[in-house]
């Protein structure tokens, strides 16, 4: 029996696994704390209620050695370190089991460490809930950029040929999924039912620079087919409800899927992580730097008393803009770092070389001279 001493200070005890695999359970974050658990898969493959008696989304088998990573979904896929799983009932080390059952990414800070930061959450309106009658509901969006940026000089750098992720949630509080929700626009022309979250994400100029073509985002395949790409999509997401931990540090419950919401749709997923984004261009550098910001659009699918849709702003496939937020400023590098370096050192050698070569050619005129006047 292994033990492990999390950050509460208790040691936690970690029994064999048993020969039949009961019902596996994402669990246990941050050293060991963990303020739910949501069961994902039981032996009969079929989705189990959680201890709050709402529906996980739809099971994956992440120990099955038929399910490849870029099957799963995206919230369960990251890192599983510090990550406690819970089988039949107790407390087991991942390492022990056959696939290890990863944990969605937090939105927060302490758990992105060294990443891109984003700017507040600006939203084109405000919501309240039907009933109880015009009690106001918070939303906000919250973002991150996991990989693909590093820190240098200090400033974000990436490359154009490089990957990056980029992940996003929505919050919503006070939490009243039976109730409906009404957006209205900020100077109030425009309200509608919301039944529906999207999330959409693009590149612009920093503002500075906002009358510049804006560049553009593209994603490839999990397989990284050459020339196989396609533009972003907007995702169906689903709100979360905000939890806190005994130190009082807020992070959305993106573990509990609440579909069944007036305002989720069924195929919302709760957090989604745009993978293998590449920027079409590198950022300008004549006389003064230029710089790009990732941008993550909420949207909303609107509808009137009679179920017929609302159109507010910037529309696309029935979604509006309903709120967005930016990235600090990136810096994209069209060639990778130290090519240029490289380049010079070669051009170096290259004339070293041909230094090399017309003192051997003099060296041999000179040779040829004082062979005639010897004759």
């Amino acid at each position: 029996m292994e033990r492990r001493l999390p950050s509460d200070g208790e040691f936690l005890h970690f029994p064999e696994p048993s020969s039949s695999r009961g019902t596996v359970a994402q669990a246990g974050f941050g050293g060991g704390y963990n303020p739910m658990r949501e069961p994902v898969v039981t032996p009969d493959g079929i989705a189990a209620p959680t201890s709050s008696g709402s529906m996980p989304r739809a099971p994956v088998d992440a120990n099955s050695a038929h399910t490849s990573r870029d099957d799963m979904s995206p919230g369960l896929k990251f890192a599983w370190d510090d990550v406690y799983v819970v089988e039949d009932g107790h407390f087991v080390d991942p390492r022990e089991l056959v696939r290890s059952t990863t944990l969605s990414l937090l939105l927060n800070k302490r758990y992105l460490p060294d990443t891109p930061e984003f700017l507040p959450f600006i939203p084109r309106g405000t919501m309240s809930y039907m009933c109880p009658s015009g009690v106001e509901a918070e939303f906000k969006l919250l973002g991150g950029l996991p990989l693909g940026f590093s820190l240098e000089d200090g400033q974000w750098v990436t490359h154009r040929t490089q990957y990056f992720a980029a992940t996003g949630t929505v919050t919503i509080r006070p939490w009243y999924p039976a109730n409906h929700l009404v957006f209205t626009s900020d100077d109030g022309c425009t309200s509608g039912y919301v039944v529906g979250f999207g999330l959409g994400i693009s590149a612009k100029h920093a503002k500075e620079y906002e009358f510049s073509v804006a560049p553009k985002l593209l994603q490839f395949t999990a397989k990284r087919v050459k020339n196989e790409t396609c533009e972003p999509d907007i995702i169906d997401l689903n709100p979360c409800e905000v939890s806190a931990t005994p130190e009082g540090e807020e992070f959305p419950n993106i573990l509990v899927n609440r579909a069944d919401a007036r305002w989720a749709s069924k195929e919302g997923v709760t957090q989604h992580t745009y993978e293998r984004l590449q920027f079409t261009k590198a950022t300008i550098n004549r006389q003064t730097q230029k710089f790009f910001q990732v941008e993550m659009i909420l949207y909303a699918k609107l509808v009137d008393q009679a179920g017929y849709p609302v159109e507010f702003g910037t529309t696309s496939n029935g979604w509006s803009i309903i709120g967005s937020m930016e990235s600090t400023e990136v810096m994209v590098r069209g060639r990778n770092r130290g090519y240029f370096k490289e380049v010079a050192e070669k051009k170096t050698e290259r004339k070293k070389e041909r230094l090399a070569m017309e003192q051997d050619m003099e060296g041999s005129s000179e040779s040829d001279r004082t062979m005639v006047i010897d004759e």
